[in-house]
């Protein structure tokens, strides 16, 4: 097609082009979805811990693989999510026997990368918690000793300082 335009000829250029996109799952998990059924863990105890596994890709996805640690060591077996659709989410469940002091919980989805997917950095996640001694407190409920702690040794520090400047005061000089 030409046009004219103060005697100016204008070429224009039709371009065809075809946009292909490509459909693939993307599995995540987050920090905040990890839940333990017992807040306040002890030793020995069983709880349920339990992630959502979000498919927030543009395809399903079926058989996804889901794994669970105690910081580097796997809880169980693996579990699996038999079919995650595209925008769909499913909690995946595992009972674990605790272990005392810090645990940081990681669950990862995919752990051998056999799905391709449109993003891979967003398959793992974690939480930390504190697992008390069996019939004792968490060490974080602990906290309020080192308040108490400050307090003695600062009425210790200034009952010192009254009576040492009470014995200076009676000395004659």
């Amino acid at each position: 097609m030409k046009l004219s335009s103060s005697n100016i000829i204008l070429d224009i250029l039709t371009v065809s082009f075809t946009v292909t996109t490509i459909d693939f799952p993307d599995l995540s998990v987050s920090d905040s979805e990890i839940i333990l059924s017992d807040l306040n863990p002890t030793e020995g105890e069983h709880s349920t811990i339990t992630a959502t596994v979000h498919n927030i890709g543009t395809q399903s996805i079926g058989q996804v693989t889901v794994r669970f640690y105690a910081d580097a060591v796997q809880i169980g077996a693996d579990q699996f999510i038999q079919l995650l659709p595209q925008g769909g989410s499913q909690q995946v469940q595992i009972d674990w026997q605790c272990s005392r002091g810090p645990q940081t919980l990681r669950v990862v989805v995919d752990p051998e990368n056999e799905v391709q997917e449109l993003n891979e950095s967003n398959n793992a996640a974690a939480r930390s918690i504190i697992v008390s001694i069996s019939g004792g407190p968490a060490a974080s409920d602990y906290g309020w000793l080192w308040i108490v702690g400050i307090v003695v040794a600062a009425i210790i520090v200034c009952l010192i300082a009254f009576f040492r400047r009470r014995r200076s005061a009676r000395l004659p000089r």
